[in-house]
């Protein structure tokens, strides 16, 4: 009889896991780039994609938006680009 447990048979799959991610993994680590993250309240994530929806934009772009106007609020010389 077979067994119904789709984890299980993953598990015990000779097949390797999809690599589909790796490439665009790879092209962030060739930008020389830094992940720097955060966590915040679920209102704040549920706020900023409704902003990066409403402007036709990505959250990612929002933060780079958000990190450059600190920066030059406190007269930092650093830019930050939108990387996307």
């Amino acid at each position: 009889m077979k067994s119904n447990n789709t984890f299980s048979d993953v598990v015990k799959s000779d097949t390797p896991p999809s690599t589909s991610a790796m490439p665009v993994f790879e092209e962030i680590l060739k930008r020389g780039t830094k992940h720097v993250g955060s966590y915040f309240h679920p209102a704040v994530s549920k706020k900023l994609r409704q902003m990066a929806a409403n402007e036709d934009t990505t959250i990612h772009a929002l933060i780079a938006e958000a990190l450059s106007l600190l920066l030059q609020n406190r007269n930092e010389t650093i830019i930050v680009e939108d990387a996307e």
